[in-house]
């Protein structure tokens, strides 16, 4: 992504990575406290307060990387009006998902809760389509462009390069 340091991308990428697997290791256990079923396997306690530590901690991670992407990368894409059906879609994903994870926290009505953690589970589970989606149409977007560019004329093409133009042809070469 053009104007993003160079972790920038494989940090988003990693760190959403981490925030799926560990939201699915606590899966399990949402299925069984807030919907009571019937599951064979989940963590233990001690364990699921690490996950969900975890979890908590990429979420902020990155929704202050959302911070960055709103600056550059959303407003540009806005601008020049690409994916933004798929753009405002994940952005909506990740407005509901962090609005219920306040909820899932601190709503102390427990049907509240149970909504908050099934709406939480559903769109985090369903929320990589979108992905997908958005980064498929702008690897699409970005080969059309390149295609579409024009070729550079035979005149230009064969141009002289400035060094080559100049009298001092570089460090240690003779004039």
């Amino acid at each position: 992504m053009k104007g993003y340091p160079r972790f920038f991308s494989p940090l988003l990428w990693v760190t959403l990575a981490s925030l799926l697997i560990t939201g699915l290791f606590l899966a399990p256990g949402v299925l069984v406290m807030r919907l009571e079923w019937d599951v064979t396997w989940r963590l233990s306690s001690g364990m699921r307060t690490w996950i969900a530590a975890a979890h908590a901690s990429f979420a902020f991670v990155v929704l202050s990387m959302f911070g960055a992407l709103a600056a550059v990368h959303m407003r540009a894409g806005f601008r020049r009006q690409r994916n933004r059906t798929t753009g405002l879609l994940l952005l909506s994903a990740f407005v509901v998902l962090a609005l219920t994870a306040l909820g899932i926290y601190y709503l102390g009505d427990e049907k509240f809760g149970v909504w908050a953690s099934t709406v939480h589970l559903v769109v985090g589970l369903l929320v990589s389509s979108p992905l997908g989606l958005h980064v498929t149409a702008a690897r699409r977007l970005h080969a059309e462009s390149q295609a579409n560019r024009t070729v550079p004329s035979a005149r230009k093409a064969h141009a002289p390069l400035p060094e080559e133009t100049s009298p001092h042809r570089g460090l240690g070469a003779s004039p």
